[in-house]
């Protein structure tokens, strides 16, 4: 996998406004989300990795270290033929962000982390450099307090 600084990601979506999103993935492995304070390319602040070290983890960070939140569960695996759905919380109230696996939002398996209180969520963007990784995204989201 790259450095940080190699990675570009693309398709930004202003989410300033929202509290959840549904992403839809298929491919072998390294589907990777970006949140983002503002919509510089390679200045993620959070990064979720779906299917990393050949589709065997799942795992959130902040820029600024290792993968600290990780999963082996195989709920979390990218299917290369077919999309597969996972969802992602966050609140302005409460410092926690939950990215599910599953067509519901808020339920389902889940990994949780910690955002900084100074960080507000502005952007989702998404990266397909590693290998050939297709994502569809929720066109709308709630913008309900979901626990």
């Amino acid at each position: 996998m790259p450095k940080n600084s190699d990675k570009t990601f693309t398709e930004f979506h202003n989410v300033q406004y929202q509290n959840s999103k549904m992403i839809w993935i298929k491919g072998g492995n390294d589907g990777v989300i970006g949140l983002f304070n503002e919509t510089h390319s390679n200045n993620f602040v959070y990064e979720i990795v779906v299917g990393g070290g050949g589709n065997t983890w799942t795992g959130a960070r902040s820029k600024a270290i290792k993968f600290k939140t990780f999963t082996f569960d195989n709920y979390f695996a990218l299917e290369p033929e077919r999309f597969k759905a996972f969802w992602l919380t966050w609140s302005e109230a409460s410092l926690e962000v939950v990215f599910g696996v599953g067509n519901q939002i808020g339920s389902g398996k889940t990994i949780r982390f910690n955002r900084d209180p100074t960080f507000t969520l502005k952007y989702l963007a998404l990266y397909d450099g590693f290998v050939p990784v297709s994502y569809i995204l929720e066109l709308q989201c709630s913008k309900e307090d979901i626990h």
